[in-house]
Order: structure tokens, then C-alpha cells, then sequence
């Protein structure tokens, strides 16, 4: 089978939409499948994989570190994916690439997915600080997109919720996308402690993910301000970029905790791997994921989680079973925090039993339910 990814999300950014493509290239080759993802092209970029098309962009002027591709302006590219010999086409956003890829099942007869990623009603503050597109236009988009595909794939069942509620009635299918064990197990290749000069007896708290204002970062910093307070020998990592990392450099040090902050940027998959490891506790605010795929991550490598009691996280996370849920609140989330710092038992009990939940979320299981459905797109497309 020959599977079209549409992605305007890609290498070399690093984010959850990345890491699943990576696994399902990975699977489906295991299985004898061919996927070729459509994204469009970095200036000095080059892909170290194969099945990769860039297609010409520019800058995204919302949100630079990103590029807008363009296409429809290319009739090499046309010609380059029509050679690919598409079973089916499967978008990852409803932009340029995703608009693009509507317009090619369309024209060529074949099923059309797509991934709700994103819960992009919570992402309207980066369009002209929500003024130009607001939150109710954002779900109408969606539903008005949604309803061009055969089929939608939700990463939760708190996402296939979120779709019915904007009112989507094509057929939804709950997928969750799942991790490859062997690429987030740290190689012991250096330690954080060393790294970062600091001392054994020093507990560690992470995040990791995109630095925006939808990760709810602010939250995070004044809740480690209350838990530095009471626990001053521990220290709090940021890993990621984005467009909110100034600010929140000079929050934590308007809050009087920058030398107990560190911001690491964006780490590859292997040094990041060893950060999830070492790290005693990774905390994780944010409200806007669809699944929270990181967190798999971080579970396969025993780290106990504090996370957000909303969305996409509860597919994953299970209070006081396999990790801590909080509210939208500072001394509540700090609270959780402060409760695995005073009982290691619990800590060490929590880490456990989310890494025996995470090793049943595969990749590979996740790629055999994808290819399910594509065989069952195909064939009806047939019949038709």
C-alpha cells in the first residue's frame, strides 16, 4: 500500500505531530507498506530519511519557526507525488499541506483521513492575539474541513468528543498514537547531574514541549515559586522552544527562581531521553493536548507524572494511579508536586505502574489500526 502523508508540521521541528509520523514511517515499512510525507521545504534542511517531499514555502508570519507551504505553485511537485501511486491520502493539518492533499483525493478518487492533532480553538491567541480568528470560528473551520474526509482519526476519546461537539457527523475512529519503546530508552551516554554541575540530592522536575502560551507555562513557574519555597533543593528543567521563552525567562526571574531554572531549547530524541530518565518528576500543565503523547515518553522511562485533570492527558493518565491530575490552579498543581517530593513510596509507585501502562501503548499497534482502516477506505471506495 502506498499512503500520502500531508503534514505542514515536520522536521526539523520537533513536537508530538513529528514524533508520531516518525513512528508511523518507521511501522509501516516493518510492514511492507510505503508512506511518503508531503511538508514543506527549510532553507538548508536536508532530510536524513527517505519518502520525504518538500514543496516550495515561506515564512509562516504567525508563527516564524514554522513555513507555509505552496504546492499548488509547483507542477514538479504535482508530478513527483502523482508518480507515488497513492492508495490513500492522509492529512495531519487542515492548512496549505492539508487543503492540498483534500484536493488531490478529490481529483484522484481516493480515501481521504485526517488526524485531529491539534485543538486548534485553543490555539486562536497566535492570529492577531485571537482577534482575527476566534475559538467558535476555529471549531466551524474544523467541522467545515472534517466534513471533506472519509474518515477522522482522534487520538483520545476526549478528542472525538471535542469534534462532536463542534458538530462533525463523518465517521470518527479513536486511534491513540503510541510510542516505539526502543527510541525514548536512555543510553546512559551522560548524566544531567554532571551536565548541569549539580548535586545527587537534588530532586529534578521537567517539562518538555513547545514554550507557548497554550502549554500553560505561567502556571508552572508560579507553582514551582511555592515549591522551591518549602523543597529549595530541587530544580526545575524547561525543554523547548517557542515564542513565550523570553517572558517566561524573565518571569522566573521576577518570581526569584531563574537560578533554580534551567531552559534547555529543543534536545534530540536520545539526550532528551536521558533528561525523562534522570528527572524525578515531569510536570505538564497543559490543557490544549489531544492525546499528550510525551507522556508515554516519559512513563517508559519510570518518571513519575504531574499533569492537567483535562483533555486528551485522561487517555493516558489515571489519578493516583499512574501519575498525579490536577486543576487550573497554581497551589493545587503545586501541591501535587510537593506530595511526590515528601513520599518517595508513592513516587516510586506512580512511576511503576506508568511504565507497565505505557509499554501497552505501541506505535506498532497503533500503525496496524491505521492500516485497518485504510483497507477498509480502499474497498469501499471500490464498491462505489
Amino acid at each position: 500500500m502506498n499512503i500520502g502523508f500531508f503534514t505542514d508540521v515536520y522536521h526539523p521541528g520537533i513536537d508530538g505531530i513529528v514524533t508520531a509520523l516518525d513512528m508511523f514511517l518507521i511501522e509501516s515499512a516493518k510492514n511492507g507498506d510505503n508512506t511518503f510525507i508531503i511538508t514543506p521545504k527549510y532553507p538548508n534542511y536536508i532530510d536524513s530519511t527517505k519518502n520525504i517531499i518538500r514543496v516550495p514555502s515561506v515564512p509562516f508570519f504567525f508563527y516564524p519557526p514554522y513555513r507555509f507551504g505552496l504546492p499548488g505553485f509547483s507542477t514538479k511537485t504535482y508530478d513527483k507525488i502523482k508518480e507515488l501511486k497513492l492508495d490513500v491520502i492522509h492529512t495531519h493539518s487542515p492548512f496549505a499541506l492539508g487543503v492540498y492533499g483534500v484536493k488531490l483525493a478529490k481529483e484522484w478518487n481516493l480515501p481521504l483521513v485526517y488526524t485531529y492533532h491539534t485543538l486548534y480553538p485553543k490555539y486562536v491567541h497566535y492570529f492577531f492575539k485571537g482577534k482575527l480568528v476566534t475559538p467558535r470560528m476555529a471549531e466551524k473551520l474544523a467541522k467545515r474541513y472534517t466534513d471533506k474526509c472519509d474518515c477522522i482519526i482522534a487520538p483520545s476519546q476526549q478528542m472525538k468528543d471535542e469534534l462532536l461537539s463542534y458538530g462533525v457527523t463523518n465517521r470518527i475512529e479513536v486511534v491513540p498514537t503510541g510510542v516505539n519503546k526502543s527510541d525514548f530508552e536512555a543510553h546512559d551516554n551522560f548524566s544531567i547531574y554532571e551536565k548541569h554541575n549539580l548535586s545527587k540530592s537534588i530532586k529534578t522536575l521537567l517539562y518538555a514541549g513547545r514554550l507557548g502560551e497554550e502549554k500553560n507555562l505561567r502556571l508552572l513557574l508560579n507553582a514551582y515559586k511555592i515549591v522551591e519555597k518549602k523543597f529549595p533543593n530541587t530544580h526545575l528543567f524547561l525543554a523547548g522552544d517557542g515564542v513565550l521563552k523570553d517572558k517566561l525567562k524573565q518571569l522566573s526571574s521576577q518570581l526569584g527562581i531563574d537560578s533554580k531554572t534551567t531552559f534547555l531549547n529543543f534536545l534530540d530524541r536520545q539526550t532528551l531521553s536521558q533528561y525523562y530518565k534522570e528527572t524525578d518528576i515531569f510536570v505538564f500543565p497543559s490543557l490544549t493536548e489531544t492525546q499528550g503523547l510525551v507522556l508515554i515518553e516519559v512513563m517508559i522511562n519510570k518518571t513519575a507524572v504531574v499533569a492537567m485533570n483535562e483533555g486528551g492527558v485522561l487517555s493516558i493518565i489515571e489519578d493516583n494511579k499512574n501519575g498525579l491530575l490536577s486543576s487550573n490552579n497554581v497551589e493545587e498543581f503545586a501541591g501535587c508536586i510537593m506530595k511526590l517530593l515528601n513520599d518517595e513510596a508513592l513516587l516510586k509507585r506512580l512511576s511503576q505502574q506508568g511504565y507497565e501502562d505505557a509499554l501497552k501503548m505501541s506505535s506498532a499497534k497503533s500503525t496496524l489500526k491505521h492500516i485497518e482502516i485504510y483497507n477498509e477506505l480502499i474497498e469501499q471506495k471500490k464498491k462505489k
